[in-house]
């Protein structure tokens, strides 16, 4: 069952997938309208989830189940990386390199890859966007969080 993103709690069980390039406007609508659909339908065994997704800076997915009334399986699971796989595919994104890095450039989210990220010499005061966040209170705590907090931190 579709929630709204907002009424999730902090301890949501999310998954987060990075978008390697902008969007259109015609391929957000039609992100939204699959996700929203998919929202609506997804349930572990029989069992209708309470789940939602954010569109997060233009650059990630945010897909998130509130497991209070229900917990997500591992069917659910694999069915949901199937439908991200799908979208992929269809908009050409490839939403599962892990080769990136977003940090915070004059209140603008940047992307990078690791390599460029690395030569670059970020600043120990440099913020980034932690992608390895696994509920909906790490998300809004760790949006824009020092990079020496990280794990990136072990790669500079």
């Amino acid at each position: 069952m579709y929630i709204r993103f907002e009424t999730l709690p902090a301890e949501a069980r999310l998954w987060l997938y990075h978008i390697p390039r902008p969007l259109t406007a015609e391929e957000k609508t039609y992100l939204t309208q699959t996700l929203q659909n998919f929202c609506e339908t997804w349930e572990a065994h029989k069992e209708p989830l309470n789940a939602s997704f954010a569109l997060l800076h233009g650059q990630f997915v945010a897909l998130a189940v509130d497991e209070a009334m229900h917990g997500a399986s591992g069917c659910s699971i694999d069915t949901s990386v199937k439908l991200m796989r799908e979208i992929g595919e269809k908009l050409q994104l490839d939403m599962f390199k892990r080769q990136y890095v977003a940090h915070w450039q004059d209140d603008t989210l940047q992307v990078s890859t690791l390599p460029a990220f690395r030569t670059m010499g970020a600043p120990p005061t440099l913020e980034v966007f932690d992608q390895t966040v696994t509920t909906v209170g790490d998300l809004q705590k760790r949006q824009k969080i020092n990079v020496t907090e990280t794990w990136i931190q072990k790669i500079l």
